[in-house]
């Protein structure tokens, strides 16, 4: 019985990003696989927010435009401080394709349990210190391990890896170690 309820619950999230509210248009399909993908405990709270963000956004249709994040997301990370069922922080980093080229946009955002089974936005990192692969609580700080462009990389493919500090107040990461 609880696998079926799963289902129907996974079924009902997927229908409702795929046609979203009544006006909205239909979503894309790797975007819908984007969310789909998203399980953790903040998963509705980094989507509530994306379905909320306006970005910049180009197309060889329309041209220069604003476009709904969580319509252009075919890449959606959560990373959480512990392994708990309710852990203290996430971090969500979003990949969204905002023109024709091959151009990576990550916005990283910040999020904080409200001591319910929600999560609350505290900041966001507009990709400057790189695509997070990992982060932990140590001491009451977040610490985020991103992968960082080495002298010799191609862009597509970073190998570096660097230690940050994040400040959950403020979104603001400092360098700890590692490639810069």
């Amino acid at each position: 019985m609880l696998k079926k309820l799963r289902g129907a619950v996974a079924l009902s999230f997927a229908f409702i990003l795929a046609f979203g509210s009544a006006g909205a248009g239909a979503m894309p399909r790797d975007a819908v696989e984007a969310w789909n993908a998203v399980k953790g405990p903040a998963a509705a709270s980094i989507f509530n927010l994306a379905k909320r963000k306006h970005v910049g956004c180009y197309t060889l249709e329309e041209g220069q435009k604003t476009c709904v994040l969580a319509n252009i997301a075919y890449l959606v990370e959560d990373l959480y401080s512990d392994d708990g069922p309710w852990p203290e922080y996430a971090i969500a980093v979003i990949h969204a394709t905002v023109d024709t080229g091959n151009v990576d946009y990550f916005i990283t955002y910040v999020f904080r349990r409200n001591g319910r089974s929600a999560y609350d936005f505290v900041s966001a990192e507009h990709g400057s210190v790189g695509n997070p692969v990992g982060v932990k609580l140590e001491n009451g700080v977040l610490v985020m391990t991103t992968k960082t462009l080495r002298k010799n990389d191609a862009h597509c493919c970073p190998t570096g890896r660097t230690i940050w500090r994040v400040d959950p107040a403020t979104g603001k990461a400092r360098y700890l170690a590692g490639n810069r």
